[in-house]
Order: C-alpha cells, then structure tokens, then sequence
C-alpha cells in the first residue's frame, strides 16, 4: 500500500480538473487558467502546484511533468466515457474501485469487518494512511456510489457501507473476461501507433489506446491494472511473433513490471505465416 496524498476530495473538481489537463496538452497557461476556474478566490501556487496537480499525481489520472503533463490511461478512459453518462459512472466506479485496491484498500476492510453499518471508528489507523486522507478518500468513495456515508456531521458519529451494486464494480475488473480480445486489439493499435515511432511503443501510451478502442468497440473496460494483467499472460515469443519490452533509462512513471523486472516500452516482430 503507498502513501497517497489527496488534497482534493471532490469527485467533480477531481473530474473536472483532469479534463482541464486533457484539453490543454502542451498548452500549460491555459491548463492552468482552466483549473484555476474551478477554483475561485484561491492563488494559483495553493491550487495548481498544491491541490490539483498533487491529487491526480497521486491517483495516477496524469503523468508527465511541466508543459509535458497529460492524462494517462486511466485518466484518458474518465475522459472518453463521457459520451455516454451510464457508461461514465460505470468506468469512474471500476477504476475508482481499482485505485482504492492499489492505495488504500478501504473497500477490502469494510467487506472483511462483515456489517451492514461500520462507525468510521472502527476503521484502523494506518500510518501509511493518515486519516486526513482516509476521511477525503471516503467521501470521494462515496461520490463514485461504491459506498454510502450516514450519519452527523462529525466523523465520529458517520457510518460507512458498501453498495449493493459493488458486486458487479467487481467484475468489471475481472481481467480474465477479456483475454479472448486482447491479442487482437494489442496488435490493432499497436500497428496503428508504432508507424510514427520505429516500432517502439510506450507502454503506458499502448494502455491507454488499447482501453479507449475496448470501450469503442465492445463496450468493456479495460483498466491499466487489467491490461498489465492481460499483457502478462500473452506469451511474448511464439511462432507467429516476439514481444520484445525495454527497460527504461532513469526515472520513470506507469511502468510495466513483469517477474520483478519494469519496462517502459514495447515492440512486437511478426512472422509471415507459411503456407
């Protein structure tokens, strides 16, 4: 479990801010006259480098830094969801719930304790999860409708529980559901993507293409989790082709990791098929 520092607990800025990013690649003024929108009467070193940026760093909705910040797979699937509002609250939900079992694992403790009505006081504290950002992660939980807060005002009197629909939150994160189009659409977008580039892929930029033509054309959802799951279980040397991964140079984000050894990038060589 990481340490996630969450400054913004409001799914809409959170939301709303990421498509401020998605707007505005390359173009960091107007990124960041857009977020300062969202945020009135407030200086832009409290908001930009303080609250907004921080928060989708620490979710991992963008990567990149200075002009070069974009949203990354997970935040371009927010994004392009939004053609369809049932689809939008479907793919917030699954990859919310999947944030949440990578930082916090909130919901997995909530199952275990077994109630219908769990006091925020018998949440255990977590130094690895202050409780500041424990009481922020809720609510955003709560907005995303995979739990519900009653209760007072005061945290002391709140009660949590788990949705009725979480069950099938669950199943949209069932990697295994897919692997049958997985292959197909890797190969797809990385031929389509890999002309401009020598072959060579960047990973997180294959995960994100591969979710977005997912969610086109079948209506699924791909997570970055489910695809590092699903490209783990293609065998990366057949008859027919070679995955090859690279390593990465220094310091890098969204790396793909395989037997305890990272990547950043991929190429695939094809073999003609004989006759």
């Amino acid at each position: 479990m990481k340490i996630c520092t969450i400054k913004e607990d409001r799914l809409t800025i959170i939301l709303k801010t990421l498509e401020c990013i998605g707007k505005n690649k390359l173009n960091r003024k107007k990124m960041r006259e857009c977020i300062l929108d969202q945020y009135p009467n407030k200086s832009e070193k409290s908001v930009f480098r303080g609250i907004a940026i921080p928060t989708l760093r620490h979710l991992g909705l963008i990567v990149g830094y200075a002009e070069y910040i974009r949203p990354s797979a997970q935040g371009r699937l927010l994004l392009k969801s939004k053609y369809n509002d049932e689809m939008h609250q479907k793919v917030i939900k699954t990859v919310f719930l999947e944030l949440d079992r990578e930082l916090f694992g909130l919901i997995k403790t909530l199952k275990k304790l077994n109630s219908e009505n769990i006091p925020f006081s018998q949440l255990e504290s977590n130094k690895e999860c202050p409780e500041e950002y424990k009481k922020r992660w809720l609510k955003i939980l709560n907005d995303c409708e995979l739990i519900k807060l009653t209760g007072g005002k005061r945290w002391k009197d709140i009660n949590i529980s788990l949705r009725d629909g979480l069950y099938s939150v669950e199943r949209n994160l069932d990697y295994t559901k897919k692997e049958s189009i997985f292959i197909n659409y890797l190969f797809n977008v990385y031929d389509r993507i890999s002309a401009e580039s020598a072959g060579i892929v960047d990973i997180d930029s294959l995960r994100g293409e591969v979710a977005l033509e997912v969610l086109e054309g079948e209506g699924e959802i791909i997570t970055e989790g489910q695809f590092d799951q699903l490209l783990r279980g293609t065998p990366l040397v057949t008859n027919d082709y070679i995955i090859s991964l690279g390593r990465p140079m220094g310091a890098e984000e969204k790396l793909f990791e395989l037997t305890g050894k990272y990547y950043r990038t991929l190429s695939i060589k094809r073999f003609a098929k004989r006759r």
